[in-house]
């Protein structure tokens, strides 16, 4: 069992795409809004996000920096709090990641 607790450690260690893009909370709202316009149209309205409610709901400053990732965990938590329905998002949430996010700063 030695070996197992060894190589999950190192696993634990490696940094996926999501870990490595950082943005500030600000753009990830404003590029997550206009992903789900070009990819929905007017049709999810309740999905987009506005960004004063999402800051004063998650007590994150506009300008603070984080990663993918956690930006990803917040949003779902965030749309859970808001009871806004976001199991059909979540997939989007991935695209959104690898189409805008991944691309532009690559």
């Amino acid at each position: 069992s030695r070996t197992y607790e060894r190589e999950s450690s190192i696993e634990a260690e490696e940094e996926t795409e999501e870990d490595k893009e950082r943005l500030k909370t600000q753009d990830y709202i404003s590029g997550w809004n206009s992903y789900l316009q070009e990819k929905y149209g007017k049709k999810l309205p309740g999905e987009l996000i506005n960004p004063r409610d999402f800051l004063i709901s998650t007590r994150l400053s506009a300008e603070y920096i984080m990663d993918f990732k956690d930006f990803k965990n917040i949003l779902t938590k965030y749309y859970k709090f808001r009871k806004i329905p976001a199991d059909k998002l979540n997939k989007s949430i991935d695209k959104f990641f690898t189409e805008k996010i991944k691309v532009r700063n690559s």
